[in-house]
């Protein structure tokens, strides 16, 4: 049997109020966490294939957010573009956007600043950046591809 529409509105209307999906996890008339249109999360965890288009939809939203947030993104390289979408991905752009020191310097094409910025709280460059003792050795990669080392 292929799933019609008529199927698919159905079981829709009755596991979700107005047939719309649920996007945030809830727990269901017996506790069960569920998503979506009825998914049980507990009995029946989401597929790879499910996964990776969240994970799609969640880079692609990085993305967007750094086209809108930063001015400059657009003009950068490959490299350095991959490495501020990751910073994004991570913490969000609102998190992002609190790193001033670093949004500047990569406005000015500061490279190194930038890079430095992300790794430690000063310009002398000794103490750890809450960034870098979170993510520890993303950190440093991430840096090395502000920096421009292209190979990464």
């Amino acid at each position: 049997m292929i799933p019609t529409d008529e199927l698919l509105d159905m079981i829709a209307g009755h596991e979700c109020l107005g047939g719309k999906p649920n996007l945030k996890m809830y727990p269901d008339s017996k506790g069960i966490l569920t998503i979506g249109y009825g998914h049980n999360l507990r009995d029946r965890p989401i597929t790879a294939k499910a996964a990776r288009q969240i994970f799609m939809d969640d880079v692609q939203d990085a993305i967007n957010d750094c086209i809108h947030a930063f001015p400059w993104f657009m003009d950068l390289t490959p490299t350095r573009q991959r490495a501020v979408v990751d910073l994004v991905f991570n913490m969000g752009v609102g998190r992002v956007s609190k790193f001033t020191d670093f949004l500047e310097a990569m406005n000015l094409g500061e490279y190194n600043v930038a890079a430095g910025d992300l790794l430690y709280t000063d310009r002398s460059r000794t103490k750890p950046s809450p960034y870098a003792q979170d993510v520890k050795g993303r950190a440093k990669v991430i840096a090395e591809m502000i920096r421009g080392s292209e190979q990464i």
